[in-house]
């Protein structure tokens, strides 16, 4: 066949469609033959599997016998065809652009949260200790006295200089505690949204990108107030 700029036309005169494809990221020409009723025979590459799901036929691109074998069923066998064109027919009725588009927002959003979350990188404060630190049987940190190693004691935990984490020192008593918040007092603490089964948390977007997503109307109120002021 020459070249057709007008797919359509292509579709008209094919019987079967074939893609072994080593790779096909989606399958645009199956699920298009699909929507004309026509049997896809295909490699069962992630991107085909998952657009054709039961309206595709796969056979392994280098199964050559399998090929030939469903090519033969498909011109041989009429009623073998037709439920093969009719699970065409349901897989093209079943799409829904609106409610795809709605799929692809949620695994972009949270495609977004997953690469933030691995590149997240936590900040410790650290504590230096001015005196040698032992630990006891039971766990605790105790500082040596008078440059005795206290009784009891199964290793040092730190010496002179040496950094801990904040967290660790304060849990052994040698930081005071922290203060607790209003918002945790009352137990008002700000929760991440739940996303798909991911968590998304609104803070670890930037503001300009936060305040797009969860509040655009508040946005566009304020733009207009600029421009009246």
């Amino acid at each position: 066949m020459k070249n057709d700029p007008e797919f359509r036309n292509v579709l008209r005169q094919a019987h079967i469609v074939l893609m072994p494809s080593n790779y096909e990221s989606y399958g645009r020409v199956a699920v298009e033959a699909a929507c004309a009723g026509i049997p896809a025979i295909v490699h069962p590459t992630e991107g085909l599997l998952e657009a054709l799901g039961e309206a595709g036929i796969y056979c392994d691109r280098d199964d050559i016998p399998a090929w030939k074998a469903e090519i033969d069923k498909l011109y041989s066998n009429e009623i073998y065809y037709k439920k093969r064109s009719d699970l065409a027919f349901k897989l093209a009725d079943g799409l829904n652009p609106e409610a795809e588009f709605d799929r692809l927002e949620v695994a972009l959003l949270k495609t977004v949260a997953d690469w933030k979350k691995a590149r997240e990188v936590n900040v410790v404060m650290m504590w230096v200790s001015d005196k040698r630190i032992w630990e006891m049987t039971d766990g605790t940190w105790v500082t040596e006295q008078n440059g005795r190693i206290p009784q009891g004691a199964i290793r040092m935990a730190a010496g002179i200089g040496t950094e801990v984490p904040e967290e660790t020192a304060r849990a052994h008593g040698f930081l005071p505690p922290l203060p607790v918040s209003e918002a945790e007092q009352t137990g008002t603490v700000d929760q991440p949204e739940q996303v798909e089964g991911s968590l998304l948390n609104s803070k670890s977007l930037q503001p300009d990108e936060d305040k797009a997503q969860h509040a655009p109307e508040e946005n566009k109120a304020r733009g207009r107030k600029k421009k009246v002021a």
